[in-house]
């Protein structure tokens, strides 16, 4: 391989010795910084001849005495130069305004003009991302960017983000768009995540990057755009460029930020009823502390046993800021410095982060620090190289625990009895054995013992790594080389005192550890040829080997030796369960591009890919793609005239891209477990059982990859001298051949069976408007709005199959299920009894009744959203805010069952006069009721009891499903930026500060009582399970640059 190097080497610049008369040296610079353009083209006017300035901006040419140079660079107005039979040129560059927003970067991180490309990319302003400086890159990206979903989870601090682009479009596999950070591909799904039982959000990769290390953000949607990146790209690219030396001397920057957080919502709760229950049979309201709900008698202040048996306490009220009260402040210092620099033929940039975030929850805590190193240099006049590592050191104590969890905190803090007050709590929160200390009540912990006890830890060391070369084989010819691995080390620690918990009343510890690794190997040619000045070709042919690697080892010791020693040396059982995967594919891609005189673009791409998930027979799968641009203002004379239309812009594209499945999805196993049987130690073969049998889900050794197949067109305009742009694009994405796991009956003996079947469509618009509103010397205010609409349906499931359950919890209370003709997103549930007119149907007991069957219930796809984002700069000055909304979306809410069949929401106070023989819940004078019986005299005058009324429609899940529609003030900023005169006598290249605000305002929501925008887990959305607060925060950032 040197020696072939070296032959084309040699051979280029025997080819360039022939062809021109004269060389000319010089450098390119920045008119206003005078600092160097390294990467800036120089071509010779009327030919292919060209050149690129190194890291000093300087260039060697051989060029004809009356020649003309081209230099242009992105961002900068292009300029022809005269050679004149100079040997040295020198050429300023100016910034080109109307330039910058027209380069996109696209496949392996390659930026392009937007008007060669027939399908959507968007850029994303990372100086708004910076001005905002939320620690959690993820989240930041809320509302900033049309046709994606994102939501972050209910988890606290540094949990996990869910992005989706364009809808669900695969059931069975993951539907998270992939990362490529600096080329290098992300594993985002780094840490576990609740289920409806229990469990902790680890977060994601999006939630331990600097953001300050950011310098472009680019979201790549359509099928064209993706097909270069094989099938892990089917759900779109999020590709992320962090920042590189740049200026010539050395440069110093300095981030720090502080930021202040407190809940936004928190649930409305009756203050006049307290522990204790109705006695049916008795007629009266009873105190019982053996009861945790909040049914019992009118507080009226007087002393009563304690909730504990210990003593008395008074019997009132706690009032209605309990709640909020419990949380703390919660404070995030995020502080950054870099060094960078560009000189001679190197280049580097050095940065180090740290991030220490309290959570609102007392004693929940997350500390990340961040080390990046980049270099790169100019080896020879053909070849240079880039080298990256950074470090991730992650730290996270006692992450909330969410869901159906015993130590939930929401959940107690919802559910504890209206007389049981905080003070009462957190004096008595441990018994004298050291336990905690609780009310009663099924399945909760004193939430004073969760935030006083170190329940959990958890320890993220992450390397990501890469080494690229790029080198000039020939004229216009040239390679890319990289290698580049990410690679996870995860340690995670929960640990169960004696006697805390139900499920492990003699104490269990569990410790986790497990390492990921994902390598890549990328080779890339590119060629770019100008034949006329009518015709222009571009290509690129690659090749791409992925191996990606997971092992994990899951130990857990039960019953403690010594009380509360955490040691798995210190239990009496141990138990081991270790799991491994390991897959790999290889990629053989293409592309083309053809321009002609520059109005007419088209792009065609080619991929082929062999996955080792897929069986051998279908591991091969081929995917190409088209797309078209028509620049219809440069191909009509005249269209430009005046300063009326400044662009438009016709685009198109047809592409097909596949996805392959995961490991072992091909052959059933059978897998080994230990345990003692009457002294004696036995191995069996199993999954979930003590026996010989087939797993739960029943692999398919005939699995073909899923194939989508996506078209779509829109138009790029902009108007009045480019202050009035308009993007729009209407897409088609029809995703078949779905590799799922369908459901089978009980019988069986098996869960599910994976499969091919189904089909899937996504049907949409997306729409960004942007506009200079008032664009004058001192002050300007630009005005973005997005807008994108998406129809995702289930079109078919398998033959005679019309729902497929994803998920369900255990109980069956709410299934999240794809149904043919809804959405991937359907939920499912108990519905109220109803006559084939629609109406409820009542019963004797004057009680709504409850359907026998499970039904739809709502659909948790949301039909639209809408972004508007404003600036408003004055001088010194900038201000700038985002309102973010959602439109339709389902979600079934848990914490509302739970806290109205417990008597805490505020709506059961409704009717409690029943209980001093007025009137309760009264069944409406319009009820049916079932088989035409008839209510009692007494029901028809009185009502239902609120605590009977509640219970009953606590079994129906269907009364629980709320439109998830919000309006949002997402986020305020507001800064200053020092002028020169004042940073000149400093030293200071720049010197701002800003306040931020995020999450200020949920400024319209059909959920009083939380945040619509939660959940729990990304593999489905549309349930509500007592999820950690929203938090809204406050804070200041300053940024020094010298």
């Amino acid at each position: 391989m040197k020696h072939f190097y070296f032959a084309i080497f040699a051979f280029s610049l025997s080819l360039s010795a022939f062809a021109q008369d004269m060389t000319v040296t010089g450098r390119v610079v920045d008119e206003s910084t005078k600092e160097p353009l390294p990467g800036a083209n120089v071509l010779l006017k009327n030919s292919s001849t060209g050149v690129v300035t190194n890291v000093d901006g300087g260039f060697t040419i051989n060029a004809p005495a009356d020649g003309v140079l081209v230099i242009s660079f992105i961002g900068f107005v292009t300029q022809e130069v005269p050679v004149r039979n100079r040997s040295n040129i020198d050429i300023a560059l100016s910034t080109d305004v109307v330039g910058l927003s027209e380069i996109v970067v696209t496949a392996f991180g390659l930026e392009k003009e937007s008007n060669k490309l027939g399908y959507s990319v968007q850029n994303l302003n990372t100086e708004e991302l910076a001005r905002a400086s939320d620690p959690n890159l993820g989240s930041a990206l809320r509302g900033k960017l049309s046709g994606v979903n994102i939501n972050s989870n209910s988890g606290g601090i540094g949990s996990s983000v869910s992005i989706n682009v364009r809808g669900i479009s695969s059931l069975g596999i993951n539907n998270q768009p992939l990362i490529v950070l600096d080329g290098v591909l992300i594993d985002n799904n780094q840490g576990n995540q609740a289920d409806f039982a229990e469990g902790l959000d680890y977060g994601n990769t999006l939630s331990n990057l600097n953001p300050n290390d950011i310098e472009s953000i680019s979201l790549l949607k359509g099928g064209n755009a993706t097909a270069l990146y094989g099938f892990r790209g089917n759900n779109g690219v999020l590709v992320i460029n962090t920042k590189s030396g740049r200026t010539e001397r050395v440069s110093v920057e300095v981030n720090s930020a502080i930021t202040a957080s407190s809940i936004l919502v928190s649930p409305e709760f009756q203050n006049s009823y307290g522990q204790g229950f109705f006695d049916t049979g008795t007629g009266e309201l009873t105190y019982d502390i053996t009861r945790g709900s909040s049914y019992g008698p009118l507080m009226d202040g007087s002393d009563r046993e304690r909730f504990d048996g210990n003593g008395t306490a008074a019997y009132g009220s706690i009032g209605d800021d309990q709640f909020r009260d419990f949380f703390q402040t919660g404070v995030s210092f995020l502080n950054s410095v870099s060094i960078s620099q560009a000189r001679g033929k190197f280049n580097y940039r050095v940065s180090y982060s740290r991030s220490d975030d309290e959570s609102i929850i007392p004693g929940s805590q997350l500390e990340r620090q961040n080390f990046s190193i980049k270099a790169g240099a100019e080896v020879t006049d053909w070849l240079n190289i880039t080298g990256k590592v950074d470090y991730i050191d992650q730290k996270a104590e006692n992450r909330p625990e969410l869901t159906d969890g015993q130590s939930n905190i929401t959940r107690a803090l919802s559910l504890r009895p209206r007389n049981v007050s905080n003070d009462l709590l957190s004096t008595n929160a441990f018994t004298s054995e050291g336990a905690p200390n609780n009310w009663s009540g099924a399945f909760i912990t004193n939430p004073y013992y969760t935030v006083n006890t170190f329940l959990n830890e958890d320890q993220t060391d992450r390397y990501i790594s890469l080494f690229e070369f790029r080198a000039d084989l020939t004229k216009g010819l040239n390679a890319l080389g990289r290698l580049s691995q990410d690679y996870i080390v995860i340690e995670q620690d929960i640990f169960n005192p004696l006697g805390a918990f139900d499920i492990a009343r003699n104490g269990r510890y569990i410790n986790v550890n497990s390492t990921s690794r994902t390598n890549n190997y990328d080779l890339i040619l590119s060629y770019d040829k100008v034949i006329s000045s009518a015709f222009d070709i571009s290509a690129n042919l690659g090749f791409s080997h992925t191996r990606a690697s997971f092992k994990s080892l899951r130990a857990t010791g039960e019953t403690f030796l010594v009380p509360n020693f955490f040691s798995l040396l210190n239990f009496e059982t141990t138990q081991l369960l270790p799991e491994s995967a390991e897959s790999s594919s290889n990629s053989i891609f293409g592309a083309v591009t053809l321009g002609l005189n520059q109005y007419l673009f088209a792009e065609f791409t080619a991929r082929n890919d062999w996955s080792s998930t897929l069986p051998i027979n279908n591991a091969s799968f081929f995917y190409p793609s088209a797309g078209l641009s028509f620049v219809l203002s440069e191909a009509i004379p005249g269209m430009k005239n005046g300063n009326a239309v400044s662009l438009i812009k016709l685009r198109g594209s047809i592409a097909q891209t596949g996805n392959a499945t995961t490991p072992f999805s091909l052959i059933n196993t059978y897998n080994t477990s230990s345990g003692l049987f009457n002294g004696q130690r036995f191995f069996f073969f199993g999954d979930n059982e003590e026996g010989a049998g087939l797993g739960p889900i029943l692999k398919n050794p005939n699995l073909e990859p899923e194939i989508s197949d996506t078209y779509e067109f829109g138009i790029d305009a902009r108007f009045l001298d480019n202050r009035i742009s308009v993007n729009a694009t209407y897409y088609n994405i029809r995703t078949s051949n779905q590799i799922l796991n369908l459901t089978l009956p009980p019988a069986s003996g098996a869960a599910s069976q994976v499969i091919n079947a189904g089909l899937i469509t996504n049907k949409g618009v997306e729409i960004t408007l942007t506009a200079d509103v008032v664009k004058t010397g001192d002050f300007n205010w630009t005005s973005t709005l997005n807008y994108t609409t998406n129809d995702n349906v289930v079109k078919e499931l398998s033959n005679g199959v019309e729902r497929n359950i994803l998920v369900r919890q255990f109980n069956d209370i709410v299934q999240v299920a794809a149904e043919v003709g809804s959405s991937p997103q359907a939920l499912y549930g108990s519905k109220f009894e109803r006559n084939i007119f629609g109406q409820i149907l009542y019963d004797t007991d004057g009680l709504p009744m409850v359907s026998d069957e499970i039904g739809k219930i709502g659909d948790a796809a949301p039909d639209a959203f809408a972004n508007w984002s404003n600036t408003f700069t004055y001088k010194q000055f900038s201000v700038s805010f985002l309102l973010d909304a959602r439109f339709g979306g389902d979600l079934f809410s848990f914490s509302d069952i739970e806290r109205h069949a417990q008597g805490t929401a505020i709506e059961t106070l409704a009717g409690r006069e029943f209980y001093s023989g007025g009137q309760g819940i009264l069944v409406p004078e319009d009820a049916v009721i079932f088989k035409n019986g008839e209510l009692s005299p007494t029901i028809l005058e009185r009502g239902v009891d609120p605590q009977t009324y509640w219970g009953r429609l606590g079994t129906i899940s269907e009364n629980w499903v709320i439109d998830g529609s919000f309006v949002k003030f997402r986020e305020l900023t507001v800064g200053y930026s020092f002028p020169e005169s004042i940073t000149s006598k400093l030293s200071l290249t720049n010197l701002s500060i800003n306040y931020v605000g995020r999450n200020l305002a949920i400024l319209h929501s059909n959920t009083d009582n939380f945040d619509p925008e939660t959940g729990f887990n990304n593999s489905f959305s549309g349930v509500e399970y007592f999820g950690i607060p929203t938090a809204k925060s406050h804070g200041l950032r300053l940024n020094i640059t010298f």
